[in-house]
């Protein structure tokens, strides 16, 4: 989905599944995105509702796109 923050921002927001520690488990990303740049950046993940540290969305976004490098 994509909404303005109330900041301004640009954001699209993605939820899905996936197994985390061998159980089911939801992630939810969202993505500031600079339309006029033609950029993006990743904003915020959670994990089951729990807010992720920098290290983890890192971790997350180049485990996402690996198969593509």
């Amino acid at each position: 989905s994509h909404f303005t923050s109330t900041e301004g921002l640009e954001v699209v927001e993605f939820e899905g599944g996936f197994y985390y520690d061998n159980a089911p488990a939801t992630a939810k990303f969202q993505f500031v995105v600079d339309v006029s740049g033609g950029s993006f950046s990743v904003y915020h993940l959670s994990i089951n509702g729990v807010s992720q540290n920098k290290l983890m969305m890192a971790a997350f976004v180049k485990k996402v796109f690996e198969s593509y490098y």
